[in-house]
């Protein structure tokens, strides 16, 4: 049966759109809320005779939907990203609506395929990714860690001071009160932890291939003295990753658990990174320019001692 999110409830029925942008009508049950996700039943037919002001419905709140999308305004302002294997990327707006979703991985492509996300607040896109994890078992034992990182881009200026405060509060609420649920194992000894990170790192993780929360996992190993490849951490599963590094948590250990000193330390790791990574290449460029010179005096005769 078709998947569609609940966008109007009706009394004796609801209207959902399909992944296709359709609008259908379908039964309703007393636990519906607009923004859900739900399998497309059909209405009884006790309830036809509202076919036709359903229809009339549908129709009047397509038109409200699209003249809403085309407002401006809507762009991208801050990243979420969500790390336990599956690798997920929501991008939203100053509204703290999902504009954006992307997977990382073939993993997060198979949690979001079909997954209607565009101008749904991001506490219902962030609902659904959880209860898709766990109906996928990635929040078994294999898999307790979760990072969520978000990222106010460049052009985030106007937002207000405690935008991402609020963002991050609200994700803590919604992805709290997912764990909680009866769908849920109640002892599936989750970890979640939340990071906020710059601009620049996020830049810096899309070169790479990753979300920003891998890239800072990725830097915050490397500066304890751990070893850990790009293509390892790409490939493995987060907790995995982090256990052989000692755990996630003494990873972070020596993080300054606030926002910006959060932004700070990444934004020097990254800097460190950077630097080690040019005198890396410096240093290799000495080298084959030394061969060079050393095979030109070997052909003029000069034999090295």
């Amino acid at each position: 049966m078709k998947r569609g999110i609940v966008m109007q409830i009706e009394k004796h029925y609801l209207i959902a759109m399909t992944p296709e942008g359709q609008f259908t009508k379908a039964a309703k049950s007393p636990d519906n809320r607009i923004g859900d996700e739900i399998t497309i039943a059909p209405v009884s037919s006790s309830n036809r005779r509202f076919a036709f002001w359903g229809s009339v419905g549908a129709a009047a709140l397509l038109l409200v939907m699209l003249s809403w999308l085309l407002v401006p305004g809507h762009q991208v302002v801050a990243y979420v990203s969500l790390d336990i294997n599956p690798s997920l990327e929501v991008g939203i707006d100053n509204g703290k609506r999902v504009r954006e979703l992307r997977a990382w991985n073939e993993e997060g492509e198979n949690v979001i395929d079909g997954m209607l996300f565009s101008g749904l607040p991001v506490e219902k896109v962030i609902k659904q990714i959880m209860e898709r994890f766990n109906s996928a078992a990635y929040l078994e034992a294999d898999y307790r860690d979760v990072i969520v990182t978000s990222v106010l881009v460049s052009d985030s200026e106007r937002l207000s001071d405690g935008f991402e405060t609020g963002l991050v509060k609200k994700l803590e609420q919604v992805i709290k009160e997912a764990l909680a649920g009866d769908s849920f194992e109640s002892d599936n000894n989750i970890r979640v932890t939340f990071l906020q990170a710059p601009a620049s790192l996020r830049d810096a993780a899309v070169k790479e291939g990753v979300t920003s929360g891998k890239l800072a996992v990725y830097l915050l190993v490397k500066n304890s003295g751990g070893m850990l490849t790009m293509d390892n951490l790409k490939q493995g599963i987060l907790y995995e990753v982090a256990e052989a590094q000692g755990g996630l948590q003494e990873i972070l250990k020596n993080m300054p658990f606030d926002g910006e000193g959060e932004k700070l330390e990444l934004e020097r790791l990254l800097d460190q990174e950077k630097q080690q990574a040019q005198n890396q290449e410096k240093a290799a460029d000495n080298r084959e320019q030394q061969s060079e010179d050393e095979q030109k005096l070997v052909k003029q005769g000069y034999v090295k001692i």
